[in-house]
């Protein structure tokens, strides 16, 4: 688990270092790492939110117009 955790804080720092100007640590890839994956993490509730929403408007719609 660990190579795995230093072998994502290399990736980022990879990834990361040309565009941040300075040296990036590994904290600071951590950190990066880290606020990416909340990032698709919120998108994803956000998306579930979303269909949880229509699928509760559609059912809606149905039995109004079945009344």
């Amino acid at each position: 688990m660990q190579e795995a955790k230093n072998n994502l804080i290399q990736h980022a720092a990879e990834l990361w270092q040309p565009r941040a100007g300075d040296t990036l640590s590994d904290e600071d890839a951590r950190k990066m790492a880290e606020n990416i994956a909340g990032f698709f993490t919120v998108l994803s509730q956000w998306e579930a939110g979303e269909k949880e929403r229509q699928d509760t408007e559609s059912d809606d719609s149905y039995y109004a117009k079945s009344a």
